[in-house]
């Protein structure tokens, strides 16, 4: 990719930008005002006008070549003390060629030059999220069955057979979104569409899980575990046997089972990682859960 350099050499290209303003990564962001996708710098705070307008002059003869493909106009908020707010972005493939006064950056455009303006908005380089699960949400997208919270038990099934239809190839069933609102599904009714794997359902707040009898076999949901933990956190029918719902301290004791191998999870942070940088998320907090069970 080309770089921009402006007179005194800063680095004008994309991936530096982002470093400059604070944001750490690549990727664009808007404000959540406005629903679109910029970014935003100020290359050289200090200088003149007139010495702006000529380093965007000079950002037109640049390797990159041409004029801009993009003009964001808007409150661009560049993360840089001495300048903090521009109006305008000027941009060239992957390289930002311009920010700072909107008359300016218009001398880089021509009538092919895709035009975002977002007004009094304001336009962000990227946006931090403070507290998020990235292996559990990346793994969601790409490892299990999701089912709506609010539709029926007979959706809940229906969902989770074309699942295990679609992927033969699983040896384990994973889901989550069910809810224990209202009556409570059994293992009966998953060992109706799936006997000979296990299959486990978190529910949609992660509190509980449904889970089949092959399930409950292998992670040990049975008299012994109503005896540890009680029928408030394993529900057991009439004659005391577990239903396949738990809740609580036995759900944490399953999940530290689920093995997830190291390229499931790494296919699950990639899904995550471009779900993030394509809604202008460019840092996370990583909300101290591990990634991988011993």
């Amino acid at each position: 990719m080309a770089e921009k350099k402006d007179s005194k050499g800063l680095d004008l290209s994309r991936r530096n930008f982002l470093k400059l303003a604070g944001a750490g990564a690549l990727a664009c962001a808007a404000s959540a005002l406005s629903g679109g996708t910029a970014l935003a710098a100020e290359a050289k705070p200090k200088s003149s006008r007139g010495s702006r307008a000529r380093n965007a002059m000079k950002a037109a003869g640049s390797p990159v070549g041409g004029k801009a493909d993009l003009l964001i106009l808007g409150n661009v908020i560049t993360m840089d003390e001495y300048k903090p707010f521009a109006e305008a972005v000027a941009v060239k493939g992957d390289t930002i060629l311009y920010v700072g006064e909107a008359d300016v950056a218009r001398k880089l455009c021509d009538s092919h030059t895709k035009i975002q303006d977002y007004g009094k908005n304001s336009v962000y380089p990227g946006f931090l999220e403070a507290h998020c699960h990235p292996g559990a949400g990346g793994y969601n997208m790409t490892g299990k069955v999701m089912l709506d919270q609010s539709a029926s038990l007979e959706n809940w099934l229906n969902d989770l057979k074309k699942y295990i239809a679609a992927h033969p190839e699983k040896t384990f069933i994973s889901g989550e979104g069910f809810s224990t609102s209202g009556v409570l599904p059994t293992a009966a009714m998953l060992d109706a569409i799936c006997p000979d794997k296990g299959v486990v359902v978190e529910s949609y707040d992660k509190h509980s899980m449904w889970m089949n009898t092959k399930a409950m076999e292998d992670f040990g949901i049975n008299r012994d575990a109503v005896a540890k933990w009680g029928t408030d956190c394993v529900h057991v029918d009439a004659n005391g046997n577990p239903t396949g719902i738990i809740s609580e301290a036995p759900t944490f004791h399953v999940r530290a089972q689920i093995n997830i191998s190291v390229d499931e999870m790494k296919k699950a942070l990639l899904a995550w990682q471009e779900y993030a940088l394509s809604n202008g998320y460019t840092g996370t907090y990583n909300a101290g859960v591990e990634l991988l069970s011993k």
